[in-house]
């Protein structure tokens, strides 16, 4: 397993909850680019795929449906250490990966999930008692970015060190490159 992997699954096992935020970079219809934070909720490995949710109404949805390549600029504090992962990003369709992940967020969270469209004006209801209900709602999507580059900056020992993992028939080749 390459070192950024071991450093990744360390810091979203170990670290504290804000290290998991991560800001996510798209392109609009236009060409404009877009980017918002996400929470990276899993990491699995055999392709290396990272995983994150979204509102299946929201413009971060639509945009990887028009062009699927993103990255994720992620940097935890306690690590000293910035992650630029790329690849492209589809949602996960199948009904017990989304159960697992709804059943693992809080009712706030999933609330976050049953109100009006993400970027419209606020309506009058608010979301209702269904954030306790153990079925994600169709709002809810599991995203998944298959990630195929990495860049990673270690800041951690005073002189910042570089290396860029891209993947080759399944295996990461590293290319030390100037800060």
């Amino acid at each position: 397993m390459s070192p950024w992997l071991t450093e990744l699954q360390a810091v979203l096992r170990d670290g504290p909850p804000t290290d998991a935020f991560a800001a996510l970079a798209t392109v609009d219809g236009d060409g404009h680019p877009r980017a918002r934070m996400v929470v990276m909720r899993a990491v699995r490995t055999g392709p290396v795929r990272v995983r994150f949710t979204a509102d299946g109404r929201s413009a971060k949805v639509r945009q990887l449906a028009g062009q699927a390549r993103a990255e994720l600029c992620w940097y935890p504090a306690s690590r000293w250490v910035q992650f630029r992962l790329a690849g492209p990003v589809g949602v996960v369709s199948d009904p017990g990966e989304r159960q697992a992940l709804w059943a693992a967020l809080t009712p706030g969270t999933r609330a976050n999930f049953l109100g009006g469209p993400p970027g419209q004006p606020l309506g009058g209801a608010g979301p209702d008692a269904t954030a306790h209900d153990p079925h994600p709602p169709a709002t809810f999507a599991l995203l998944e970015m298959t990630v195929d580059a990495v860049d990673v900056v270690d800041l951690r020992s005073g002189a910042a060190q570089r290396t860029r993992w891209v993947r080759h028939a399944g295996d990461w080749q590293p290319e030390a490159l100037n800060p």
